[in-house]
């Protein structure tokens, strides 16, 4: 049975778009071969290369062999989207090694999964900037305060109200209205829009009154505390998601090293992990992000 948020892994190191999901059961099944440069089914059969069948793409023109890995690795794409989808719901490395190696007769090391994590990481974060996400007028920002080596930092989130989706994701060593500015600032880029209102908690006293702009638009933040049973709800089932990450972050020494993953784990939530309050469906979905991170695997 698969995790709930491999699926979204798989599409995303595939490059196979959701609705097509003839094609991609039709290549689980191994009933066709499909590129592993550009996704194409418009191969030929080129002898072979140490003992596997070679594959020739008259689409892109390349050469490849049929390992299920994806280009220049060894190992099936399928272990490493398990991987990261447990390393980032908080999982850690033997354990991942550990869940490899009875599922799949696997031996990856420590630092080969850490590798797929900072490669995948970086590609996905790439990937992730080209989209804007359809959001509402109205978006939650919290703060969360969590120990990375031997200091503790903050953590700056805002997200939209309607979808779930994160807007902006930063880290400070203090609560300040700098940061504040530079959080909503984030969130108004991807959005591509001004909020109307933003709820908030304990960071009401840096958010409020702020000006801000977008394009020829200025206008002056107006926030309101979370005082209703509903905005309670809805702060507590983000802050319980946010367990996963927390427990990601207490695996590194210090800030700097985390600064990756930090910037990751924003992407796994909005598009490769599906969320029960928002009917399993991800944030990215709901804010009309339809089709799956395309990047280029070599």
């Amino acid at each position: 049975m698969k995790r709930k948020s491999e699926s979204g892994y798989w599409m995303y190191l595939t490059g196979i778009p959701k609705e097509d999901a003839a094609l991609l059961n039709t290549l689980e099944q191994g009933q066709r071969v499909g590129c592993k440069m550009c996704g194409s089914i418009n191969v030929v059969k080129y002898g072979h290369s140490k003992g596997g069948q070679l594959w020739w793409c008259k689409d892109c023109r390349h050469k490849f062999v049929d390992n299920k890995a994806s280009p220049g690795m060894k190992i099936p794409r399928e272990q490493i989207a398990y991987a990261l989808s447990m390393y980032y719901e908080g999982m850690g490395f033997k354990a991942i090694c550990r869940y490899l190696q009875q599922t799949y007769n696997s031996y990856p090391s420590d630092s080969t999964v850490y590798g797929w994590i900072e490669r995948f990481t970086r590609k996905a974060i790439a990937a992730a900037r080209k989209n804007t996400p359809q959001v509402g007028e109205v978006w939650l920002a919290i703060s969360n305060q969590i120990k990375i080596g031997d200091e503790y930092v903050w953590f700056w989130d805002i997200l939209d109200v309607d979808t779930r989706f994160i807007l902006a994701s930063h880290v400070s060593k203090k609560l300040t209205t700098r940061d504040a500015r530079v959080t909503l600032a984030q969130a108004i880029k991807m959005a591509g829009k001004l909020p109307r209102v933003v709820l908030t908690d304990r960071l009401a006293v840096y958010i409020k009154d702020l000006e801000v702009s977008l394009n020829s638009e200025t206008k002056r933040i107006s926030t309101r505390k979370l005082l209703s049973a509903s905005d309670t709800q809805l702060l507590e089932n983000y802050r319980s998601m946010l367990n996963a990450r927390a427990r990601v972050m207490k695996g590194f020494k210090n800030l700097e090293s985390a600064r990756n993953v930090i910037r990751g784990w924003p992407v796994h939530y909005n598009y490769l992990r599906p969320h029960e309050i928002t009917w399993n469906a991800t944030p990215a979905y709901l804010a009309g992000i339809r089709s799956p991170l395309k990047i280029k695997l070599r």
